[in-house]
C-alpha cells in the first residue's frame, strides 16, 4: 500500500530533477558574423570584449557602422598587431549556461611554407548576437576559450 503512494511521488521527483538538469544545460547561442570586422578593432593588442548599448562609448567615439545596440550585442575578438595577413581569428561557437557565456575562438597562424607580404595586420572577428537569443540576466560572465578549452580571457558585462 505504501509503495502505491510513493510511485507517483518518485515519478514527479524524477521529472523535476530532469527539468532542472535541462535548465542548467549549456545551450548554443545563434550568432552571425559581422562582414566588416576591421571597423570594430579596439586597439593594437589582443582584445576579447563584448560591446553593448551600455558600454560601446568606452571603446569607440562613434558606434561602428551598422551596429544595432537596441536588438544586438557584439562579441569582439582580436589577435592584436601581427606582421602578415597569414594570421587569422574566428569565433567558432557561443554557448550559454545561466549567466555564463562561453565563446570558443580559433586563432590561425600562417602556413610556414607560405609566402606573405610583410604588412602589419590586426586580425579581428565580430559576432552579432540577438539579445532575444540570450537568456536575460543583469550581469553576464563571458569566458573566452581556445579550441583546446583553455581560458584566454574573462569579461563581466552589465546588460
Amino acid at each position: 500500500m505504501v509503495m502505491r503512494r510513493i510511485w507517483p511521488f518518485l515519478i514527479l521527483l524524477l521529472m523535476a530533477k530532469e527539468n532542472c538538469m535541462v535548465a542548467n544545460a549549456s545551450k548554443p547561442v545563434p550568432f552571425s558574423v559581422v562582414s566588416a570586422p576591421r571597423l570594430w578593432a579596439v586597439g593594437a593588442g589582443a582584445e576579447y570584449t563584448v560591446v553593448t548599448a551600455k558600454n560601446w562609448s568606452k571603446y569607440y567615439s562613434n558606434p561602428p557602422k551598422d551596429a544595432d545596440f537596441a536588438t544586438s550585442v557584439y562579441v569582439v575578438v582580436s589577435m592584436g598587431t601581427r606582421p602578415n595577413p597569414g594570421y587569422r581569428i574566428r569565433i567558432v561557437e557561443i554557448t550559454q549556461e545561466g549567466e555564463r557565456i562561453q565563446v570558443t575562438v580559433e586563432q590561425l597562424n600562417p602556413d610556414p611554407r607560405g609566402i606573405y607580404p610583410q604588412v602589419l595586420v590586426n586580425p579581428v572577428a565580430v559576432a552579432e548576437v540577438k539579445r532575444m537569443d540570450l537568456q536575460p540576466y543583469p550581469v553576464m560572465d563571458f569566458s573566452f576559450v581556445n579550441q583546446s578549452g583553455q581560458s584566454v580571457a574573462q569579461v563581466k558585462v552589465e546588460f
